[in-house]
């Protein structure tokens, strides 16, 4: 009798990862799965309870991978956790959308919130002025996961004709877009304090 292969849940999560990047999350069951990883479907039940938890996994792992340290400047610290979320992301858009249709409450978007929480603390003292600056910053990031790959397509379509408004900077770069955009919210959130 052929030896089983042994897997843990880190070995699944991956898997299904590649698959969503490759083929999208229609593409993922369990079947396909274990199919991928060498094992009957029926031994992945042992890692995920099922194909929701799976994806939920998916999206936490990847979450984990973004991990912000705080500095002495506040405003830094949220640019750079800001850029490398966005940066994590945009290499699994596929995830991205995941996460859109099914938000997180999990330990790594709850160490994000209070990252950037504590990063505003240093500027706004006030505890609600502090969430209204939060949502801000949040929906910033959802909208440019939401629609950045949209918007660039509309940038794109700027050297054909199709849409006049758009900077030619932002056509070789939707970083520096984002970045703009960041630190224009940023400043606004400096400026407005207290709300």
């Amino acid at each position: 009798m052929p030896r089983r292969a042994k897997i843990n849940r880190e070995q699944v999560l991956d898997a299904a990862l590649r698959l969503i990047d490759d083929e999208g999350v229609e593409a993922v069951s369990m079947r396909r799965l274990g199919q991928q990883l060498g094992v009957e479907a029926m031994s992945l039940y042992n890692h995920v309870k099922d194909k929701g938890a799976l994806l939920q996994g998916v999206v936490e792992r990847l979450l984990a991978s973004v991990r912000p340290l705080r500095s002495q400047n506040w405003r830094r610290d949220i640019v750079d956790f800001a850029q490398t979320w966005r940066a994590t992301l945009s290499k699994h858009p596929r995830v991205g959308a995941l996460l859109l249709a099914h938000p997180q409450e999990s330990p790594s978007a709850t160490a994000h919130e209070e990252f950037v929480m504590s990063a505003l603390s240093d500027p706004i003292p006030q505890a609600l002025d502090r969430a209204y600056a939060f949502m801000a910053i949040r929906n910033y990031l959802l909208g440019d996961l939401a629609f950045g790959y949209a918007s660039t397509r509309l940038v794109a379509a700027a050297g054909t004709g199709a849409a006049t408004f758009a900077d030619p900077q932002l056509v070789s770069s939707p970083e520096v877009a984002f970045e703009l955009g960041l630190n224009a919210l940023l400043d606004g959130i400096e400026r407005r304090n207290p709300f």
